[in-house]
């Protein structure tokens, strides 16, 4: 499937069911792309989106502004997108392990996204070395359901935090299968692959302008 996302698409060519995807990026765009596939997944599909909120990042007014900008009644989005909310590391886990599949079953969806999926594990009071088997564990079984019912796993990370962390970064390179960084340089925004034939696309953008209208 395609993101809609001309930048994004030029450099993945497309989003391959039983894949996952890691999106990491510095810069506040980052924010918009869950929201633009949301609404393109319906646009383009006419299926679910299961949305799992791992920071409070799901904002629905905003994409009713996409919807709108897509001539698409919002409601009418909305209406397809699952969204479920987590606050802690353990809360995620049992998402993931216990009821995803079910998920799975009772939505038929086209794309599972994790918005922040890094914010839950940078709990202080988890050790690293629970942290990192609960990751490399939810991975795993993320990976099983893509699968098993052909679709997309898109995890999306703003938080600079993750350098901090050497050995969740080694878990997600050997258990997704691309990873894509959005940095903003200046005035350009740096598309990069890091895993598949690694390269760069480099997007002009005039001051001021953050959101992802530009490459549309």
């Amino acid at each position: 499937m395609k993101s809609g996302i001309k930048e994004l698409d030029k450099i993945i060519w497309e989003l391959k069911p039983g894949e996952i995807i890691f999106i990491d990026g510095n810069n506040k765009i980052i924010l918009d792309i869950e929201k633009r596939i949301c609404v393109n997944c319906y646009k383009s599909y006419k299926r679910n989106v299961i949305y799992i909120d791992g920071g409070m990042g799901f904002n629905p007014y905003r994409i009713a502004r996409y919807a709108k900008e897509s001539e698409i009644d919002y409601r009418e989005i909305l209406n397809h997108i699952h969204v479920s909310r987590v606050f802690t590391l353990f809360q995620l886990n049992t998402i993931l392990q216990d009821k995803l599949e079910q998920i799975m079953l009772e939505y038929n969806p086209q794309i599972c996204i994790i918005g922040k999926f890094l914010t839950p594990y940078m709990d202080s009071e988890v050790s690293s070395d629970q942290v990192n088997i609960i990751m490399k564990n939810n991975l795993s079984r993320v990976k099983e359901i893509a699968k098993k019912y052909g679709i997309v796993a898109l995890l999306l990370n703003f938080d600079s935090r993750i350098n901090e962390f050497g050995g969740l970064n080694k878990i997600l390179y050997r258990s997704v299968d691309e990873i894509v960084t959005i940095k903003r340089i200046g005035k350009t925004i740096n598309f990069s692959l890091l895993k598949k034939n690694p390269i760069k696309v480099f997007s002009l953008i005039e001051k001021g302008q953050l959101s992802l209208n530009d490459f549309n």
